[in-house]
Parts: structure tokens; sequence; C-alpha cells
């Protein structure tokens, strides 16, 4: 028989018969790699349980009492009585300027502008000086705007047609305003010069600080967008009315049935000039946009015009209201060209300055009778 020591197997033997080395190993791999995941596990569960007893530390302890302001409670006094007149005005910048009156005709002479405001996000300002003789607001003048620029030289004259014994009854404002392609144009501030104690005997130059425009705006119309392309090999100026928008009501129901008017001038004297479209029906009125307010067009016109002829012509766009007791009454007007002023002029000149190239702007409508008398100076 064989003995005890001979029959009796060792444990390593007995796991290498039951499973093979190989897979021993890779079941030894896996325990370790548990092992290391339930540590770091444990580590992670440990550091944030640390941070919230921190967190929680901090939290109980008692913050500092900020001192209660006097002004957030309950204002002085003296702040209730006249505060208006303690708020300083702000300053917008300085317009020079200088006038004079002889032959029953007053010269009005835009010198400059000095340290104006800065609207612009770039930090700059696009301004032009709006001109009247109140309070007569129909003749209306207009500077060139100047772009980039928060010192403009303008050196521009206007006349105005005044005798000696209406003067003392009159008043010159000189409005700046901000200039803006696609939005309404700022009014920055305005000089007001009343003519009851000033002596015309010479010229008066004076320089004064712009003020805060007072609440007697002038009616708004409304606004009107177009662009203006010129191609100067072909001769042909291409005006693209975009759309309008704000328009003054003009029916019951505070709606208006509106389309767009174009008329070419030259010398204050209306002009045939050839106007092609698409449509033979109307071919210098847009279509009718009925029930609206804010009408959208997106109709093109085409003018044969040589660039010669492109320097003396001015282009006017009336926005008409077709339907209610008076059809076609005329809601505003807008004029562009050389002899325009303001944003009227500033987008003939783009225009002219970028041949081929379409150039759109958006204009405020202003007064039929503005119109008007701009076209016979």
């Amino acid at each position: 028989m064989p003995s005890e020591a001979s029959s009796t197997i060792s444990p390593i033997d007995f796991y290498k018969e039951l499973l093979p080395a190989w897979l021993w190993i890779i079941i030894a791999c896996g325990v370790v790699f548990l092992l290391v995941l339930l540590l770091i596990c444990c580590y992670c569960c440990c550091r944030r349980q640390r941070r919230q007893n921190m967190k929680a530390v901090k939290m109980k302890q008692p913050k500092a009492k900020r001192p209660v302001k006097k002004q957030k409670v309950q204002p002085d006094i003296d702040d209730l009585e006249g505060g208006h007149e303690k708020k300083k005005k702000k300053y917008v910048g300085k317009l020079h300027y200088s006038m004079s009156h002889s032959n029953n005709k007053l010269e009005v002479i835009v010198l400059k502008g000095e340290d104006l405001a800065s609207n612009d996000f770039g930090g700059s300002s696009d301004p032009y000086v709006k001109v009247m003789l109140l309070p007569n607001t129909k003749q209306k003048f207009e500077t060139k705007v100047y772009r980039k620029s928060r010192s403009p030289q303008f050196n521009e004259t206007f006349y105005f047609e005044v005798s000696a014994e209406e003067l003392p009854e009159r008043t010159l404002l000189l409005s700046l305003y901000d200039f803006n392609r696609f939005s309404k144009h700022e009014l920055v501030g305005e000089v007001r010069v009343p003519f009851a104690e000033l002596d015309f005997t010479n010229m008066i130059e004076e320089c004064r600080s712009l003020q805060p425009a007072a609440n007697e705006e002038p009616e708004f119309l409304g606004e009107i967008c177009f662009s203006l392309r010129y191609v100067p090999n072909t001769s042909k100026l291409y005006v693209l009315v975009l759309e309008a928008k704000e328009l003054k009501a003009c029916d019951e129901q505070e709606l208006s049935d509106a389309f767009v008017k174009l008329r070419m001038y030259e010398n204050g004297n209306k002009i045939e000039s050839k106007i092609k479209r698409k449509m033979k029906i109307n071919k210098d009125n847009t279509s009718i946009k009925n029930k609206t307010l804010s009408p959208y067009f997106n109709e093109t016109f085409t003018f044969d015009l040589s660039p010669k002829k492109l320097k003396k012509v001015q282009l006017v766009l009336s926005v008409v209201h077709n339907g209610g007791l008076k059809p076609n009454t005329c809601i505003g007007r807008v004029m562009v060209g050389n002899d325009a002023t303001g944003g009227g002029l500033q987008h003939w000149n783009d225009m002219s300055l970028n041949p081929r190239r379409p150039v759109a702007q958006w204009h405020p409508l202003q007064q039929p009778d503005e119109v008007k008398a701009c076209l016979k100076h």
C-alpha cells in the first residue's frame, strides 16, 4: 500500500489542477484593480465630506454688518426740496457760429463744434447741425455730416430773408444731431439765440455751450428706408424702396394705405426722367400697402442719368396715403441729391463715392412744405 505522505495533495497543486495558472493571474490582477478603485472612491468621498464641513463652518461665521446707506432708506429734506436744481446738466459740447444782417437778409455761418459728446460705441460722433429761424419752422437748413469727429469744422453759410423790423421777434435755433444710418438720428443738444437784445451793426461771432433740447419737437411723421446704386458705365441710377415704419395714421382705424411716389427735379423744376419698372402701371409709384403703418415694398426703380446730370438733380420720395376723405394725402417727403442737406446729402455722397454698390439708409420723413421750400432754393 502506498504511504499517506505519497497520497496527500498540496493546496497549490489542487488549485493548479482546478484552474490553469494564467487564469489565476488574471483573477489576481482584477482583485488588485478593485482594491485600488475602492481606495480611490474612499479618498474622493472623504475629500468631498471635508469640503462640505469647511463650507458649513464658513456659513456659521457671522458676517460683518455693513452700514446702511441713508440715501437708500430716506432722502434728505434738502434733496426733496429743489432736488432737480442740484442735478448738474450734462455737458455735450460747444458750438461756434457767427451772424450778420444787411439788405433784409440774415447771414448765419455755422463755424465749428468743440468737444462734442460721444454717442457711438467707438467713442466718436457723426455730427451735423440743423438751422432754423423761429418762429418759422418750415424753412430749415442742414450742414453736411462729418464722420468720426468730435470737433467738426463746418464753415457753412445759410441765408434767411428777414427785415430789420422783424429781427427782434426772431430766435435762431441751432440743433446738433448725431447721424445714424439705420436708426433715428439722436438730438445731442441745441443753442437758442434770441435777437431781442442783439445789435447787428457789426458781425456777431459767439461760442455757446449746447443745452438739452426743449420738449417742443416737430411732429414725427415716420421713416422710410431705401437704397441707391449708380452704375457710371450704363448711366443708370437704381432706387430700391425697401420699407417704411411708424407712419402717421391717416384713417379712423389709426392705419394708413400708403404708397411711395418718386419724382426727379432740377433747379426746383420737375423733369421727365426715364423710369423703368417691370410693372407698366404706375411706373413712378410703388404698389399700395393697405391698412398698415409699417409697409414693406421692396420695389426697384431705374433712372437713366448721365454722370453730369447726376450732379444737378434732386430725387424726392413722397409717402402718400391713398384712402380717406382726401385721397393722395402726402404724409411726408425725403429729398436726396447734391442740393440736399443732412442725411439726404450724406446718402447721395455715399452713393457717388461707391459706384455699382447699393447704399441703404433710413430717413425721417419731413413736412411736405419743408421739402418744397428746399427745392425752390
